[in-house]
């Protein structure tokens, strides 16, 4: 529920209640969403094509690239 400062001015406490409440479920969802992402996130594995690989030097630089990026997408979590 969206409200402006002077709309929440004129509702009761019963109505100020059920919008806190309806917040904090909104919070507890978003924040079980959060831990199922990070949580998947957290188990991601790496597969590499030995097969389509030139040189295990190719692969090495996949593998550096790779764990880059992950470590640069740890930054924003």
């Amino acid at each position: 529920m969206q409200s402006t400062e002077k709309q929440l001015r004129r509702v009761n406490r019963t109505t100020l209640l059920e919008i806190i409440v309806e917040q904090k479920k909104q919070i507890e969802d978003l924040q079980a969403r959060l831990d199922a992402a990070e949580k998947r996130l957290a188990t991601r594995n790496v597969t590499v094509d030995l097969q389509n690989i030139e040189s295990w030097d190719a692969a090495a630089q996949f593998l550096k690239q790779a764990c880059s990026a992950d470590e640069a997408e740890e930054t924003w979590l």
